[in-house]
């Protein structure tokens, strides 16, 4: 049997290909994050992976319970109330080794591994635990409430084409997700354009958290010169999270052209330039402020604001020569020997 006959196999199973389904939502969900791309929409296409992902799981789940099983285990179908009630025992198991170790891993131990050993073992088992308990509660609940409508509304005829209705449209709305998630991927990994980089200014900040302490998904609105844009934030990439961003907040949005044409974003950066600037209309003295620009505009290229910068700097600091004396070096590398010859001129007064 080739690779593709076995896929094609696969794909013709109601549980299998409903397991592939669930998997590939969940790994275009991160897709969605790592090539997003800017606009109102897309930040609710990103929330809604998770939602979606959920859906899929509660998918292969129906599919388990309505699938007639292979001949092996038909023997143990009618034994699935049974199942259910060892998963609560497990549960019930997991509750009471949890203080144990936590106890254990308290008291004075003279062997550092073992001591470790067991903090270990005591906090994979309050994340196991948490685990176990929402996906056994979630699954015992869908499985129950798939019964009582078996026993009840499915056996009405129409009920249950309404119910294989359902399901075609539920596979329809995950296969649409993946689609799009393949453009983007496909939009933003073989997308060989340099960077661009656009000012914006944060307007708000939005969140919405996740049940059982799975984290946040959050938004931030931008004023760029496009207009209001709000943006899907990354933590691993962005530099702006909710509760530690203020609206005004200047910022670098990293965009790239994208294969399709369709422009991504890369990454979202406080503009250290832009905030220093904002700082020392207000505290023209803040010589750490003043030196950050200063390496900003160094960084830029923007020789004749690093000589001005300079100047102010030495106006209220006359003292620090030797940092006039190390600009002075990195302009007359940069050709800016004119430039260069009036720092040292004023390091050396």
């Amino acid at each position: 049997m080739s690779v593709l006959d076995l896929v094609r196999r696969l794909l013709r199973t109601r549980v299998p290909s409903a397991a592939i389904l669930s998997a590939l939502v969940l790994h275009f969900h991160g897709v969605a994050g790592a090539y997003r791309l800017p606009g109102a929409w897309y930040a609710a296409f990103g929330h809604a992976g998770l939602a979606l992902f959920a859906l899929s799981v509660l998918l292969v789940v129906h599919r388990i319970a309505t699938t007639t099983p292979p001949a092996p285990l038909r023997p143990l179908a009618p034994h699935g109330t049974n199942f259910i009630l060892l998963g609560a025992v497990d549960l019930a198991i997991l509750s009471l080794i949890t203080p144990v170790l936590r106890a254990a891993a308290g008291a004075p131990l003279q062997d550092p591994v073992s001591r470790r050993a067991l903090e270990s073992a005591a906090g994979l088992s309050g994340l196991a635990l948490v685990a176990i308990f929402t996906i056994g509660a979630v699954v015992t609940a869908w499985i129950l409430l798939l019964q009582i409508l078996d026993a009840t509304v499915l056996r009405i005829r129409a009920v249950r084409s309404l119910a294989r209705l359902l399901d075609r449209v539920v596979v329809g709305v995950l296969l649409a997700y993946c689609l799009a998630g393949t453009v983007l991927a496909y939009n933003g990994a073989f997308d060989p354009s340099p960077p661009t980089y656009r000012p914006a200014t944060l307007r708000s900040i939005s969140s919405i958290r996740l049940p059982f302490g799975l984290g946040r998904h959050a938004s931030a609105e931008l004023l760029t010169e496009r207009g209001v844009e709000r943006v899907l934030l990354i933590p691993a990439r962005d530099q702006l999270w909710p509760d530690s961003a203020n609206a005004g907040l200047p910022l670098r949005v990293e965009v790239h052209r994208g294969l399709l044409g369709i422009p991504w974003v890369q990454a979202i950066a406080i503009d250290t330039r832009r905030q220093s600037e904002q700082i020392l209309e207000a505290l023209p003295a803040a010589a750490a402020t003043r030196k950050t620009l200063i390496a900003a505009l160094v960084e830029e290229g923007r020789w004749s604001d690093v000589r001005a910068h300079a100047e102010a700097h030495v106006r209220h600091y006359p003292g620090d020569g030797d940092y006039l004396l190390s600009l002075a070096t990195r302009l007359r590398a940069a050709g800016r020997t004119a430039d260069a010859v009036a720092l040292e001129r004023l390091a050396r007064p």
